[in-house]
């Protein structure tokens, strides 16, 4: 008795695992359908799209070459900066070395100097990071450009 309610259990376990096995199979007949419509739309506009990439990489070339130059000049032109920013940094250093002998009233009125220069150098480095930026913006544009042309094309 208990062997067939057992059994009678398993085949009903059996049945519902039929069940959603036929479920799942007509939920991936559907996916699948999908994906071949989806498929069959794309394969349309390949070719068209493939002729207007070959354009588009072509105008491309000479955009990518002007971004290759801005963004060596405006690396050339950070490492000027960050020199530049260095050698003040060590004048600063020793000038402080040498201060250190002098009186207090001194050392005070010399802090209020390197304060200065400090202050000089930050808005010097400010301005070398703006021209950064903005060859930084320039390639952005040159890029955006690019993307609007590609745009076009298609």
């Amino acid at each position: 008795n208990a062997q067939e309610q057992k059994s009678g259990n398993l085949l009903k376990e059996m049945q519902d695992n039929e069940i959603k096995l036929l479920q799942a199979q007509s939920e991936i007949k559907q996916q699948i359908s999908k994906l071949e419509s989806e498929k069959e739309k794309r394969s349309k506009s390949h070719t068209s799209l493939c002729k207007e990439l070959h354009d588009v990489t072509e105008m491309n070339k000479s955009l990518e070459e002007r971004i290759v130059v801005l963004q060596a000049q405006a690396e050339m032109y950070k490492k000027d900066c960050e020199n530049e920013r260095s050698h003040r940094e060590r004048m600063i250093s020793e000038v402080a070395k040498a201060k250190l002998t002098k009186s207090v009233k001194q050392e005070q009125h010399e802090d209020r100097m390197k304060q200065i220069q400090l202050e000089s150098l930050q808005e010097t480095y400010a301005i070398a990071v703006e021209k950064v930026s903005d060859y930084d913006k320039e390639v952005l544009e040159l890029k955006q450009t690019l993307q609007t042309k590609e745009e076009t094309w298609k």
